[in-house]
């Protein structure tokens, strides 16, 4: 079994593995040693699907006799172009919880109910299966920035790494250093951004019915893990369109369960953002929410209006600023640049809120046109050579502001210690493993 996806897709990758393993199924770790080969596979952005593909075709120049099951978002939104070019002849492409109902007879929020997923999986795939793990989080340079804040802390009584790692993408969900329960809330979402291709790759969106998600999360607090982390493509429309519990009640009666639980987010939309803004408000400003991991996508209100997002960009960046201000709170966001359409100074305009919100991590994404997409066929594409320039340009801007965050907290240091480590921290923010293409998201 293996995986480019994300942690949302990889969590229920877990699941299927775990149904699998308890129904007898042996797993191996290379493909030459199987039978029967499951890859589930990312299509959010195009170069996912070519990596994908890359894989399983390696997996079938590898194993040319085992069956090749193809699941995840790629089986959704890609399946002809995976079955065009690859050369696997027995392959299967299926969604995961059919090929869980398959092989296991078992749903997958039955399955979930009893499975702990925590800090201690590992949602980024096997390392010793021989394919490339091109989608990697963290590299030598931020492995190199750690040892260097270890030996700061062993010598000043600082506490440089921890923050350094609350704050820095690639440890943030999937190399955590404090532990985390992750449950999963909600799958697939109920915007249609022009952009985005999740709603067809993930299906009708629904909600973890609220018994089982407290079950959990007391599972949890019974094996003295206060820190919890709500999963899903979009939290803040938890039971839309359905009768009971709403995203209030969700997270009141998570609280409730314990004063020292502490909640972090993956994956909330501006709009319920917005709406909860009162309880957000409250929420952060008593400590209780650890991390929001809420996309703005852009600092232009017209590219966002073409976006199908159709939120007051000022209103919501007034609000982000306040919580960044006031509160401990960490703040993780999206920006995707070179939108169909999209002009300098409206990429400049994402610069300037990228600036001045200041958030503690922030991803430069560029637009990538999936099919199914009203912006697949949007006018006034932009040519991948400016994208690149573009997406460039706002990683040295999000490098200058995790310099400028640290560069404050090492005074302790002799100046030419300091300059050294400062720019230890700014290389590793430019370079992105997860983004990077053979041979190196």
């Amino acid at each position: 079994m293996a995986h480019n996806a994300c942690f949302n897709a990889s969590y229920d990758f877990n699941l299927l593995r775990e149904g699998l393993r308890r129904q007898g199924y042996q797993l191996v770790q290379k493909p030459e040693d199987a039978d029967e080969v499951i890859f589930a596979g990312c299509a959010v952005r195009g170069k996912w699907v070519d990596d994908a593909i890359r894989q399983i075709t390696s997996i079938h120049d590898r194993a040319p006799k085992a069956k090749v099951t193809v699941t995840g978002c790629v089986a959704s939104i890609d399946a002809e172009m995976v079955r065009s070019l690859t050369r696997v002849h027995n392959l299967t492409i299926g969604r995961q919880e059919d090929v869980l109902k398959r092989y296991t007879g078992l749903e997958i929020g039955t399955l979930d109910r009893d499975v702990t997923q925590d800090t201690s999986i590992d949602f980024e795939g096997a390392t010793d299966n021989g394919l490339s793990q091109l989608r990697r989080r963290l590299g030598p340079e931020k492995a190199e920035v750690v040892a260097s804040l270890q030996q700061v802390d062993r010598e000043h009584g600082t506490v440089l790494e921890s923050t350094y790692r609350r704050t820095t993408r690639g440890f943030v969900f999937y190399h955590e250093n404090e532990p985390t329960e992750f449950i999963v809330v909600t799958r697939s979402c109920p915007y249609k951004c022009a952009f985005c291709a999740i709603p067809h790759g993930r299906g009708a969106y629904t909600s973890v019915p609220l018994d089982a998600v407290l079950e959990k999360a007391r599972t949890s607090l019974a094996r003295g893990i206060r820190r919890i982390t709500l999963i899903g493509d979009e939290v803040g429309n938890y039971g839309a369109n359905e009768k009971g519990p709403k995203f209030r009640d969700l997270m009141t009666a998570l609280l409730d369960l314990d004063p020292g639980i502490r909640l972090s987010i993956r994956y909330l939309e501006p709009k319920p953002f917005l709406r909860n803004a009162d309880l957000f408000r409250r929420w952060c400003g008593d400590g209780r929410i650890d991390l929001l991991y809420v996309s703005l996508q852009s600092g232009s209100q017209r590219i966002l209006d073409a976006m199908s997002r159709r939120y007051n960009i000022g209103e919501i960046a007034n609000f982000y600023s306040t919580l960044r201000r006031t509160t401990d709170t960490v703040f993780y966001c999206n920006w995707m640049v070179g939108f169909p359409s999209e002009t300098h100074s409206e990429y400049m305009e994402t610069v300037s809120l990228v600036k001045d919100l200041n958030l503690q991590i922030n991803t430069a994404v560029p637009f990538s046109a999936r099919p199914n997409t009203p912006a697949n066929d949007m006018t006034g594409q932009i040519d991948e050579q400016e994208k690149e320039l573009r997406v460039d340009g706002l990683k040295r801007v999000i490098a200058d502001i995790k310099v400028a965050s640290f560069a404050g907290l090492f005074d302790v240091l002799e100046p030419a210690r300091r300059a050294s480590l400062v720019q230890k921290i700014g290389n590793a923010e430019l370079v992105e493993h997860d983004n990077l293409m053979p041979g190196p998201a």
